[in-house]
C-alpha cells in the first residue's frame, strides 16, 4: 500500500469513527433534551403553571378571601365529578370551557345530583344579604360565610332551562347542613361583584323547608354557570357547616 493510500485509509477510519460516536452521542442528547425539558416544565415551568385549572377559574372574585386557596375544595370539576350519582356518568362527563377550565355537564334530560360540604376547608365570603332578586341589593359585610363554588356547563348548542336545588337536613336526615343558601352566577366563578347574580334563594318558595331552590335558570348553549353553595348562618354561629347536595333538573 502506498503512503498516500495508507494516509487516506487512516483518515477515513478516523472520520468514520468520530462521526458514529457523534451520532450516538447526539442521539442520546437529542432524546434526553425533551425529557429534561419536560421534567423542568412538570416541576413548575411555564407549561405547568401557565395552564389554568378549575381551581384558578373558581377562585375568581375578591368576594372570596385567602382561606379558599388552602384546600382543593375550590376545584369544582374534581369535587363534583367525584361525588355524582352512580347512574349519571354520561351526564356528568367533563366538558371543556373556552378558557380551558373544567366543569360538570348540565343534564341533557332528567336530573343530576352533586354532593358537597361546607366547613373549615371552604373559602369564606361576604354573600349577598338580600335573597329576593338579582342583581342583589346588599352584601352581608359584618359576618363571613363558608362557600363552595361549583361550575356547570351546557354542552349542547341550544339554550335550556334548569331547576337548581340545594338540599340539607330538611330533605335528607343523612345530610347535616341546617340552612342552605343558594346563589347562581353566569360564567365560571364568582364575579368581582358578588351582587351580580342570576338567581338567589334562602328558603324554597313554598316555605316548606329551609332548603334552597331556584325554580328556573336559563343557560345558553356552550355557556357555564357557577352555583355558589353557602349557608344562611355565619361562621362561628354553630350552624354554618355540614353536608349538602345540589340537585339540577332540566325543565
Amino acid at each position: 500500500m502506498s503512503i498516500r493510500l495508507a494516509v487516506a485509509v487512516v483518515a477515513w477510519v478516523s472520520i468514520s469513527g468520530c462521526s458514529n460516536r457523534d451520532r450516538a452521542a447526539g442521539g442520546e442528547l437529542d432524546a434526553g433534551a425533551p425529557a429534561d425539558g419536560g421534567a423542568a416544565r412538570a416541576d413548575g415551568g411555564p407549561d405547568a403553571s401557565g395552564a389554568p385549572d378549575a381551581g384558578s377559574a373558581l377562585d375568581a372574585g375578591p368576594g372570596l378571601d385567602a382561606a379558599g386557596d388552602d384546600a382543593g375544595e375550590m376545584d369544582a370539576g374534581s369535587a363534583a365529578d367525584g361525588g355524582h350519582d352512580a347512574g349519571s356518568d354520561a351526564a356528568l362527563a367533563d366538558a371543556a370551557l373556552p378558557d380551558g377550565a373544567s366543569c360538570v355537564a348540565l343534564p341533557s334530560s332528567g336530573s343530576i345530583t352533586v354532593p358537597g360540604s361546607l366547613g373549615t376547608t371552604s373559602a369564606h365570603w361576604n354573600r349577598p344579604d338580600d335573597d329576593s332578586s338579582c342583581p342583589a341589593s346588599t352584601l352581608e359585610t359584618t359576618e363571613s360565610h363558608y362557600v363552595e363554588p361549583l361550575v356547570f356547563c351546557n354542552g349542547s348548542g341550544a339554550a335550556a332551562s334548569y331547576r337548581i336545588r340545594m338540599e340539607g337536613t330538611d330533605s335528607d336526615s343523612s345530610l347535616t347542613l341546617y340552612d342552605p343558601f343558594l346563589v347562581v352566577y353566569a360564567g365560571a366563578g364568582i364575579p368581582t361583584d358578588p351582587l351580580m347574580c342570576l338567581a338567589i334563594n334562602d328558603d324554597e318558595a313554598s316555605g316548606a323547608t329551609y332548603d334552597s331552590e331556584v325554580p328556573s335558570v336559563s343557560v345558553a348553549g356552550g355557556a357555564a354557570i357557577t352555583v355558589a353553595a353557602t349557608s344562611y348562618d355565619y361562621v362561628g354561629s354553630g350552624y354554618e357547616s355540614g353536608t349538602f347536595r345540589i340537585v339540577i333538573t332540566r325543565l
